[in-house]
């Protein structure tokens, strides 16, 4: 699978960007994703950033014939230097009518040897879903690790998610292991 990402930032705060996500499918490379972001950002004071964006997400992989993946969700998010923490809505989270909350803080720091450690901690609220559809509320979390040299970055990073009572959510091992490299242009 591979990911392509364009990003435009303006210096009035507005920025915008999207990823076009490819992969193999008997045999034949598609797309199978397109994720697409339109937002804003300010600085308040010298320490903190207020940013508001609105993403859509469309899995274009089908499952017989049922489409999955597709939703929008507005988010407010501020800023503190190494500290973010954003709050997300969607009124079609996965499918329609399905609203849910999502709350999230990222933090991140240099280290020795230029590499940055990461981490994740997210708790999705479902609001309310038709009764067809089970939302489960969860927890998601990752920790990772990455290592800069010139315009290539690689990374590490593990992952999972449970439901309250510590119920697993992921097929498949939980915790995830993912390791990736970017190349900036």
């Amino acid at each position: 699978m591979g990911v392509l990402d364009l990003a435009y930032d303006h210096s009035s705060g507005l920025y915008t960007n999207g990823s076009v996500i490819g992969g193999r499918r008997d045999g034949d490379l598609e797309v199978v994703g397109l994720i697409g972001n339109v937002g804003y950002a300010r600085r308040l004071n010298e320490r903190l950033t207020l940013d508001v964006g609105v993403v859509r997400t469309s899995r274009l992989q089908r499952y017989g014939s049922v489409a999955t993946g597709r939703y929008t969700e507005g988010y407010l998010g501020l800023n503190a230097g190494a500290v973010s923490a954003r709050i997300s809505y969607s009124p079609d989270y996965l499918r329609d009518r399905a609203r849910t909350l999502y709350g999230e803080v990222n933090a991140g720091v240099d280290t020795v040897a230029k590499l940055r450690l990461d981490g994740h901690l997210g708790y999705l609220n479902c609001l309310d879903a038709p009764v067809r559809w089970q939302c489960t509320n969860r927890v998601d979390w990752r920790i990772g690790v990455s290592r800069q040299f010139d315009q290539l970055d690689l990374q590490a990073s593990l992952s999972g998610a449970a439901a309250p009572g510590g119920r697993s959510l992921r097929l498949g091992d939980n915790p995830a292991l993912v390791v990736g490299a970017s190349w900036t242009f």
